[in-house]
């Protein structure tokens, strides 16, 4: 963790425990290399060219969250908001915290941050849900010019584009930090939800923007800030959400019970216990059966048809629908 004198020196207030809303979790910045005199490398015998990422230091200490991969022309810096500022990413930062980091980060590391061309965008948002997070997946279907696949317990949304330009992601949180869980999360079930937004992404959305390309200072202004969340709304709106059945375990206490269910879903399939009935009258004269077969049958079949619905409609994709929502509504209201 972070030592106290690297806390956010009461310039905004602390996330709470569990912070429902969008935001930031991983940026990735291109600063020329002139204005970066002050970082010092670490020393890495390993170091091949410049495409080895390493810690990046400042006097001496480690800055946690940062880290650095060196280009002829450039740097790149890679930073994870709320590993910088409280040392786990567990939390989710919002855009008040972000222009913290940003003043952190320019002030005592002289950093041109506020200037940096900004090349990857990830944005989160980590819901307590009711069930483990894989238990979502199955309702979660498709989403158009996307590949949708499993991958390690891991539900990835992959663009179907020779050269990626955003990738959605579903996971279980409390098995991704697994070990290092903060113990304010040891009792609850947590998915993330994460869109990752690449470099000819944020290309096309400057163009949009009316901006060359998108730079650090810009993501600083609200209203292009809640651009972004509301893109990461509209792409989880845009899943498909599959409507699906679960058994109510409730009624079953033994395996025949399962087959009486059966017969009862396998007359409303056919139109309902009249249809049924007018079916089995209109059968009777096609084959000599004892009188009282046919009344026997439709009795049966009628006993059958009281039995409860043994199915109902998922809850999940409401709770998921009603979580989002919120947690959209609580980001553009804090801004």
């Amino acid at each position: 963790m972070r030592k106290s004198d690297n806390t956010l020196d009461n310039k905004v207030d602390l996330l709470p425990i569990f912070s429902n809303i969008i935001g930031i979790d991983k940026l990735i910045v291109e600063i020329p290399r002139e204005s970066c005199k002050a970082i010092d490398i670490v020393e890495c015998p390993m170091l091949v060219g410049y495409s080895v990422t390493v810690e990046f230091l400042y006097a001496g200490k480690v800055c946690e969250g940062v880290s650095i991969r060196e280009y002829p022309e450039n740097i790149r810096l890679t930073i994870n908001p709320a590993i910088f500022l409280y040392g786990n990413n567990f939390v989710t930062i919002g855009l008040p915290h972000i222009k913290v980091i940003v003043d952190k980060l320019e002030e005592e590391y002289k950093l041109d941050i506020k200037g940096a061309i900004i090349r990857r965008l990830d944005l989160q948002c980590t819901l307590k849900t009711s069930l483990t997070p894989i238990a979502y997946y199955s309702i979660l279907g498709g989403f158009k010019s996307f590949n949708r696949n499993i991958v390690s317990s891991t539900l990835y949304y992959n663009s179907k584009a020779a050269k990626k330009y955003k990738t959605g992601l579903f996971y279980d949180k409390m098995k991704q930090a697994s070990p290092e869980v903060p113990k304010e999360y040891f009792y609850g079930e947590y998915m993330r939800i994460e869109w990752q937004y690449f470099n000819r992404f944020l290309k096309a959305q400057a163009q949009k923007l009316n901006l060359g390309r998108i730079r650090v200072r810009h993501l600083l202004i609200s209203s292009i800030y809640q651009s972004m969340i509301d893109i990461w709304y509209s792409d989880f709106k845009a899943i498909y959400k599959e409507p699906v059945k679960i058994v109510d375990m409730s009624l079953i206490n033994k395996i025949s019970d399962m087959d009486n269910m059966l017969i009862n879903q396998g007359v409303e399939n056919i139109g309902g216990l009249m249809v049924l009935e007018n079916m089995i009258n209109d059968s009777r004269h096609f084959k000599d059966k004892p009188r009282d077969f046919y009344s026997k049958m439709k009795k049966r079949y009628r006993d059958k048809s009281k039995l409860s619905k043994f199915t109902y409609a998922s809850p999940l994709i409401d709770e998921l629908n009603e979580k989002v929502g919120l947690a959209y509504q609580n980001t553009i209201n804090s801004l």
